[in-house]
């Protein structure tokens, strides 16, 4: 597997550009990493993908999308995917040490 990957790095960076490549690989890294958080939290409230379709006003089938990184989800939906799980944001403006909540 790590040799596939290694090829995968290798085209990726001859096709891109190491430096676009790699920026891409970080953020779907981060993508895949925030939505199995929201996808277990989902599951921790015993929440169906159904459900949770229901509360966006979408389908279950595109709950599944998001939850599998095949499609991402609005900042408004994202924002309300939040609400519906009970999530709080919080940016830390690191420079002026400041936070701002969206709860």
């Amino acid at each position: 597997m790590s040799k596939f990957l290694d090829e995968l790095d290798k085209i990726g960076e001859e096709k891109f550009g190491k430096e676009i490549y790699e920026k891409a690989k970080s953020e779907a890294r981060v993508n895949l990493e925030i939505m199995d958080f929201l996808t277990e939290r989902r599951k921790s409230l015993n929440i169906s993908q159904e459900e949770m379709g229901r509360l966006l006003k979408t389908t279950q089938e595109q709950i599944s999308k998001y939850e599998n990184s095949n499609n991402s989800p609005s900042l408004e939906r994202f924002m309300k995917i939040l609400d519906s799980l009970n999530i709080d944001l919080i940016f830390v403006d690191r420079d002026k040490k400041k936070e701002l909540y969206h709860t």
